[in-house]
């Protein structure tokens, strides 16, 4: 996220190359604020109840709302971890992971969530940055840590435009493996 801040109405334009089809792909973007992020993070905090949601479908398939990535690291986990456990315990036939309107937060957290749903370490992706004279710098990875309660069936990730930043890679994350199918329309 750092590499995106500056001042207000200045322009970032992007290029990447896509993995599938290796075309190369650009997108200018315009710095503003995002007042449903501050108003995610802010209520992340004061409403952690809320934040994270798990409730058994009439179907049999689980389901969990993970509003935002933006709270108290050991609060959402914990309140992830429960409800992940809770459906497990009552043998869900599948879960649904809800990540709609969900604009971002913490990765660490994001990650620390998509570990419930990998046996092992793996390591997800390296990331660079502009370094101001046309060349990308190494700037670190991303990787997803093996958690409890461990879930190996079928996954869904829902996902829309307002999934963002954190939201994205939980999703990207969540495709490796073939862990799971993401359902919606986002640049995700």
């Amino acid at each position: 996220a750092t590499m995106f801040q500056g001042p207000l109405g200045s322009q970032i334009a992007l290029t990447w190359r896509d993995q599938d089809t290796g075309n190369v792909q650009r997108a200018t973007l315009t710095r503003v604020i995002d007042f449903s992020a501050i108003l995610s993070a802010f209520a992340g905090s004061v409403f952690a109840d809320g934040v994270v949601t798990g409730r058994m479908l009439d179907s049999g398939i689980g389901y969990i709302r993970v509003s935002s990535f933006a709270m108290e690291v050991s609060d959402a986990d914990r309140l992830f971890e429960q409800a992940l456990q809770d459906l497990i315990d009552a043998q869900a036939g599948g879960i649904i992971l809800d990540l709609r309107g969900n604009s971002g937060g913490l990765l660490g957290l994001a990650m620390a969530m998509a570990g419930r749903f990998f046996p092992d370490y793996q390591r997800l992706l390296d990331l660079y940055y502009a370094d101001g004279t046309g060349d990308f710098a190494y700037r670190g990875f991303v990787e997803i840590l093996a958690g409890e309660p461990y879930y190996d069936g079928p996954v869904a990730v829902l996902v829309d435009a307002m999934t963002g930043s954190a939201g994205d890679i939980f999703a990207y994350a969540m495709r490796q493996n073939d862990n799971a199918i993401i359902v919606g329309h986002t640049p995700s």
